[in-house]
């Protein structure tokens, strides 16, 4: 399910930032990162990266503690929101990249 479709930034910021899984909350420059990279297909950091290719263990090594207390958020997000060919796997992240999705 693609939920954010046809949303522009702002409406995609408030829908994001109202997202809420078991009481967690993404924070506002990851929430920034996700639009720059659902629309424009921009590189992400290299936290966002690895959570977007589904590496935990490399999210978890890069995570700020905010964004570490809160990785399951991230996840829920992604697998209720986001179109499934953009994340999942570093290939998946590859083509959603160059725009072979």
């Amino acid at each position: 399910m693609y939920t954010f479709r046809g949303m522009n930034e702002r409406e995609f910021m408030v829908f994001a930032r109202a997202y809420q899984f078991r009481g967690m909350q993404m924070s506002v420059p990851t929430i920034e990162a996700l639009w720059q990279y659902f629309v424009n297909k921009d590189q992400a950091g290299s936290f966002l990266h690895a959570v977007l290719c589904n590496d935990l263990k490399v999210a978890v090594g890069n995570a700020d503690d905010y964004n570490l207390r809160n990785i399951p958020v991230y996840l829920a997000f992604l697998w209720n929101c986001a179109p499934t060919s953009a994340w999942g796997s570093p290939e998946n992240v590859e083509n959603w990249l160059k725009g072979t999705d």
